[in-house]
C-alpha cells in the first residue's frame, strides 16, 4: 500500500504497508516499520469525499480526455 496523495494530507508514493488476508479474518495492514525505533505515531482521521450518483469513476474527469 502506498499513499495516494487525494486530500492533500500526505504526498502520493509512500509505502505504507502490505495488505495480509486470513480466512477467518477481516484484511489487516502489516505496516512497513520497524517498531524498534517506533518513537511516535500520528492517526490521522480523514474520510474521503463521497461520490455523486452521477459520478462514474471508469469516466475521465470533466474537462479531460
Amino acid at each position: 500500500m502506498l499513499t495516494s496523495g487525494d486530500g492533500g494530507v500526505l504526498p502520493p508514493g509512500i509505502p505504507v504497508g502490505v495488505v495480509a488476508e486470513d480466512e477467518d479474518e477481516p484484511p489487516r495492514v502489516r505496516l512497513y516499520v520497524d517498531y524498534a525505533r517506533l518513537e511516535l505515531v500520528r492517526i490521522l482521521a480523514y474520510r474521503a469525499p463521497a461520490l455523486r450518483e452521477t459520478d462514474d469513476p471508469a469516466s475521465p474527469p470533466e474537462g479531460g480526455p
